[in-house]
């Protein structure tokens, strides 16, 4: 978990959409949270917040941060799998 913490904050301190970033497009339907931040860039956080795979829609772009490390890098098309549990930060295209 450790790794997990040091990952997410070293996105935040490379990012500066985590710190001054406007706060959009928050939603949470069946169990499961969203949201975007953004600036120059934008980046979309999803979290499962049930003890269930879910499938969503969302946006095309790449994953940044997750809580499952092999994830990371992984591009998103459309739809993303998420494990129960999971939380991703995906980079949106532009």
């Amino acid at each position: 978990m450790l790794a997990l913490y040091q990952r997410l904050l070293r996105l935040r301190r490379a990012e500066s959409v985590f710190v001054s970033g406007e706060l959009t497009q928050l939603s949470g339907q069946d169990g499961v949270l969203q949201f975007m931040r953004c600036g120059k860039k934008r980046f979309l956080v999803v979290l499962n917040l049930t003890d269930e795979a879910r499938q969503i829609a969302a946006e095309t772009g790449v994953v940044a941060v997750c809580t499952e490390l092999r994830r990371e890098g992984e591009c998103v098309e459309g739809r993303l799998h998420l494990k129960p549990g999971e939380a991703v930060v995906i980079e949106v295209a532009s």
